[in-house]
């Protein structure tokens, strides 16, 4: 570094320089949303060998400032060396390429697809599956093994766009190889674009879940992903909706504290209105109405 020319007579790059930073993405997945409590899983992929955290504090007062003391990250074996999930439609839609369409706020049936790969030496295999969506889902069907197999699991739990399946009397992996399960569901979905977010875990043990990553679950499926997109006209049942601001800073000051919501609802006698504020990963903050309206 010392034995490098000044800066003033130098041509191209000098030892010490600093480098533009960009993004690696053929080793590392991009930035996770933003984590806000202690205890939350982390939501980049698994099976990684590296974790890189960054971190950012805000303060109401300019003269405070923040410090990290201590950090602390709960990790276990992997439940399956490669796990990988795919959705797609039943009937017209099934081998379609790319992310499925469907119309918004419809009675749909889906196939998920996983896949997932053991080592040489084995993995410990997972008997539980959680599934979820912004959106109502049920389960018509699932299948094991090559070729696919009904099975009726031990039992399960279908509540607010969350389903969880529990079978230990046909866990799955544990040797060499590779394993297929199917989920045949019908769910309907309202965003335009709907994540099928799942993950498998064991029932007994003291591994962590381990996430579904998209991408090539079998043949069968060609989307390669697990997203699908609501097209078309909106609903004509919730009309005519209107915020009376389009920034709400409650914070004292008489400026944009509160906000007013109005909305019409059409062609139904009565029914369940849910209004609600979410983070931007999808969970629920709190809970403004809930209650019939006609």
């Amino acid at each position: 570094y010392d034995a490098a020319p000044e800066a003033s007579i130098r041509l191209g790059d000098r030892p010490g320089d600093k480098a533009s930073i960009g993004i690696d993405e053929e080793h590392w997945s991009f930035w996770s949303t933003p984590y806000s409590r202690p205890g939350q899983d982390i939501r980049s992929p698994d099976g990684r060998e590296f974790l890189q955290l960054r971190f950012k504090m805000t303060s109401e007062d300019f003269n405070t400032f923040g410090r990290i003391d201590s950090v602390g990250v709960e990790f276990s074996p992997l439940l399956v060396e490669e796990l990988v999930g795919e959705v797609g439609l039943m009937g017209e839609g099934l081998g379609t390429a790319g992310p499925p369409e469907i119309p918004a706020g419809v009675d749909t049936i889906f196939i998920y697809d996983l896949l997932a790969r053991f080592g040489p030496n084995g993995s410990t295999g997972f008997d539980g599956l959680r599934l979820a969506i912004t959106g109502d889902m049920e389960l018509l069907k699932m299948e094991v093994g090559e070729p696919l197999v009904e099975i009726i699991p031990d039992s399960s739990i279908s509540s607010g766009g969350e389903l969880v399946l529990f079978f230990p009397s046909n866990r799955i992996g544990g040797v060499s190889g590779s394993e297929r399960l199917r989920l045949t569901l019908r769910a309907t979905v309202f965003n335009f674009r709907t994540d099928f977010n799942g993950e498998v875990f064991e029932l007994e043990g003291e591994n962590l879940p381990q996430s579904i990553e998209p991408g090539d679950a079998g043949p069968m499926l060609e989307s390669d992903d697990v997203v699908v997109f609501a097209v078309g006209k909106g609903l004509s049942v919730l009309s005519q909706v209107a915020l009376s601001s389009p920034v709400v800073t409650p914070n004292g000051d008489g400026v944009n504290d509160e906000l007013i919501i109005d909305f019409t609802v059409l062609a139904a006698e009565s029914t369940e209105s849910r209004i609600g504020i979410y983070a931007l990963d999808g969970s629920l903050v709190q809970r403004l109405v809930r209650d019939d309206r006609g």
